[in-house]
């Protein structure tokens, strides 16, 4: 029962990484909502927390593009191609809590708190998404 998750589902993405990726989207949009909010209650706790969910929700957003563009190459091409933008990935967000941290933008464990709770969301979207596909394809 073999098949290549890159025909699955609409716009060449399977079924777990569109609704993990659409649940991204929204938590980005939430996000920001909550950091304008923050901001015009002038709280840095809630602020904090919002920027943090923000950061995971677009890490975990772009993280899911990746996977995409790498489903569509031949297995060399992605492995290249995927570790370079896993990477670059990885860097630009170290790079957006240093800034964020070093200029006391943001407290850092709202921040942290924020961060960590966005991605254990979207996991979590993603393993029920993958259980509800494998039940349908059972």
């Amino acid at each position: 029962m073999s098949h290549n998750l890159a025909e699955k589902g609409d716009d060449n993405k399977p079924g777990t990484a569109k609704t993990a990726g659409g649940w991204a989207l929204k938590a980005i949009w939430g996000g920001a909502i909550a950091v304008v909010v923050g901001l015009l209650l002038g709280s840095r706790l809630a602020t904090g927390f919002a920027v943090g969910w923000m950061i995971a929700a677009v890490n975990m957003t772009w993280l899911l593009r990746i996977v995409g563009r790498c489903l569509e190459l031949t297995p060399e091409k992605a492995a290249t191609s995927g570790a370079r933008t896993y990477y670059m990935r990885f860097a630009a967000t170290a790079i957006v809590f240093a800034i964020v941290v070093a200029w006391e933008l943001i407290d850092p464990l709202p921040l942290l708190a924020g961060f960590t709770c966005s991605l254990f969301l979207i996991i979590g979207i993603m393993i029920a998404a993958a259980r509800e596909e494998f039940r349908q394809d059972a």
